[in-house]
C-alpha cells in the first residue's frame, strides 16, 4: 500500500515537471520572436547579418512576429570599400520563412517587402541615397519599384526603376538611371577596371522584357567615356539584334591594354585618340549564346567595324619591332608618334576574328597595313603587317616596286606577345634593294622580289588623310 503511493506521489510530480516544461517550451515558441527583438535577441540577428555580408552591422529596433509584419530600423553595414544606412526594412512575410528569403526566391512569397531612407557610401564623394525599395509579392510574382539620388563629387543625379518578376524567367523592367556613379556598380559587381573604361558615371534609359523564354531589349547607354544604342531579341538563351549595335568609345590607356588589344595587336600601343572610336556591328549573322563562363565561341559577328580614327602610339611592342626595321626613318628615335588608322572591317566566327585590311599612316611619313585573323579562343595570331610601295620608296629609295606593291611580314604569337618575323622582313627588303641595283634584264632570281605578293588584299580607298 505505502509502495503504491509512492509510485503516484512520483507520478504526480513527473507529471507536474512534465507540464511546466511544456509550458516553458510553448512560452519559449510563442515568445520567441519578442525574445528576439531584445537587446540580447537582437545580438543573435546581427551575427547572423554579420555571417551573410561578411561585413559588420548594427541595429537599433528590431520588431518580430510570428505571422508578420518584421520591422528592422536604424539598420547599419560595413563592409569593404563601403558604408550602409537604412531607415527602415519592413515585411509582412511570416517569421519561419524569413529564413528562406533570396532574392532569386522573392516570386515563392506572398505579401509585401519595404527599404525606406537607404543610404550608402562607397567613398566621402561618392554615395548612392535616399533609396526606396518596395516589393509586392504575391502568388508566383512579383511587382518593384526602386527610386534613389546619387552624388559623385560636384554631379548629382538620380534612378528609377520599376518592373514585374514572375516564375519561368518573366521579366518586365522599365529604367531611367541618370548619373549613377560607376564606382557603385563596380563595387555591387565586384568588378574591377570599370570605371577607368566607362568614366566616373552613366546613364541608362530603356526597356527589357521577357516570357515563354523570348524577349526584346531597347536600351540607350552613356557615359563620359562610352555611348551605345542596343536594340535586341532573345530567344530561349539566344540573342540577336533588330537593329545595329553602334556606339562610341573614348581610347584611355586602360582600354587600349585590357580591351582593344584583341582587334589588332598594334593597339596594345595607344595612349589616346583625337575622337571617340566609333564600332558598328550589323544584325546579319549576329549570335551571342549566353552561357556562363562566356567562351568566343558563343558569340558570332557576321559583320563589324570598328574606326580608331588618330590615336597617338608609343613606340612599343609589334609597332616598335616594325619602326625598327625603317633603319633610315627618323622614326626609329621617336618615343611617341600620331598613327591614323582606316576603319577595320571584321568577323567573328567560331572564336576567330578575321580582320580586314586596314591601313595606316605613321607620322604622316610611313604608310603600312595589316589583315588576318586573331584567334580568341585559343590566344594565336595569323596576321600580317604590309609595308607599301609608298613606304619601301620614301625610307628605302626603291623606284621599280607598282604602286600597289605590299611586302608581308607575318605575326604570329599570341595576343598578349605577338612576333614579328623581323628577320624574314628584313631578307625582302634586302633583296629588294640589291634586285633594284642590278642591270636590266640580268637580275635573274633577284627580279622576283619586284613582284607583287599574293594574297593581297585592296586597299579601302580613298584614306582619311587624303580628304
Amino acid at each position: 500500500m505505502e509502495r503504491e503511493k509512492s509510485l503516484r506521489k512520483y507520478v504526480s510530480k513527473k507529471a507536474i515537471w512534465i507540464a511546466v516544461a511544456a509550458v516553458l517550451v510553448l512560452g519559449c515558441v510563442v515568445f520567441f520572436p519578442k525574445i528576439l527583438s531584445t537587446t540580447m535577441g537582437k545580438r543573435f540577428f546581427i551575427h547572423a547579418v554579420e555571417a551573410k555580408t561578411g561585413g559588420k552591422a548594427d541595429v537599433e529596433r528590431l520588431h518580430l512576429t510570428w505571422f508578420g509584419p518584421q520591422e528592422a530600423s536604424g539598420v547599419e553595414l560595413e563592409g569593404s570599400g563601403y558604408q550602409a544606412k537604412v531607415e527602415s526594412v519592413k515585411t509582412e512575410i511570416p517569421l519561419w520563412k524569413l529564413g528562406r528569403l533570396k532574392p532569386e526566391k522573392l516570386v515563392g512569397f506572398r505579401g509585401n517587402l519595404s527599404l525606406q531612407g537607404g543610404s550608402f557610401h562607397f567613398q566621402p564623394d561618392v554615395a548612392v541615397e535616399d533609396v526606396n525599395i518596395a516589393f509586392r509579392l504575391h502568388e508566383g510574382a512579383e511587382d518593384f519599384t526602386a527610386t534613389g539620388q546619387t552624388v559623385r563629387g560636384q554631379e548629382r543625379g538620380a534612378f528609377s526603376l520599376q518592373g514585374h518578376l514572375g516564375l519561368g524567367w518573366n521579366i518586365s523592367v522599365t529604367g531611367d538611371v541618370n548619373a549613377f556613379p560607376t564606382l557603385a556598380l563596380a563595387r555591387f559587381l565586384a568588378v574591377e577596371g570599370l570605371e577607368e573604361i566607362l568614366g566616373t558615371s552613366f546613364s541608362l534609359k530603356g526597356f527589357a522584357t521577357m516570357q515563354g523564354g523570348k524577349g526584346s531589349c531597347d536600351l540607350s547607354f552613356h557615359s563620359p567615356n562610352a555611348d551605345a544604342q542596343i536594340r535586341g531579341n532573345l530567344n530561349e538563351n539566344l540573342f540577336t539584334l533588330s537593329d545595329p549595335l553602334r556606339g562610341t568609345v573614348k581610347l584611355t590607356p586602360f582600354l587600349a591594354e585590357k580591351i582593344l588589344d584583341g582587334v589588332n595587336p598594334l593597339f596594345v600601343t595607344g595612349v589616346s585618340a583625337e575622337k571617340p572610336i566609333q564600332f558598328r556591328i550589323e544584325t546579319t549573322k549576329f549570335r551571342l549564346f549566353l552561357d556562363k563562363p562566356f567562351r568566343w565561341t558563343n558569340l558570332q559577328i557576321g559583320s563589324g567595324m570598328i574606326d580608331v580614327g588618330k590615336i597617338r602610339c608609343s613606340n612599343g611592342s609589334t609597332l616598335g619591332s616594325f619602326i625598327g626595321m625603317l633603319k633610315g626613318s627618323p622614326l626609329v628615335k621617336t618615343k611617341e608618334m600620331d598613327v591614323w588608322f582606316t576603319p577595320l572591317f571584321f568577323k567573328l566566327e567560331n572564336g576567330v576574328l578575321q580582320t580586314g585590311r586596314m591601313d595606316a599612316l605613321a607620322a604622316k611619313s610611313v604608310r603600312f597595313c595589316t589583315w588576318g585573323n586573331v584567334d580568341l579562343a585559343k590566344d594565336k595570331l595569323d596576321m600580317i603587317l604590309g609595308l607599301t610601295a609608298e613606304t619601301l620608296k620614301r625610307v628605302f629609295g626603291l623606284k621599280l616596286v607598282t604602286e600597289e606593291y605590299v611586302l608581308k611580314i607575318p605575326i604570329t604569337g599570341t595576343i598578349q606577345s605577338p612576333k614579328l618575323a623581323v628577320a624574314s622582313g628584313a631578307a625582302k627588303i634586302a633583296a629588294l634593294v640589291a634586285a633594284e641595283h642590278v642591270p636590266k634584264g640580268a637580275g635573274g632570281l633577284l627580279n622576283l622580289f619586284l613582284q607583287p605578293e599574293s594574297d593581297v588584299p585592296k586597299a579601302n580607298r580613298p584614306f582619311p588623310w587624303e580628304r
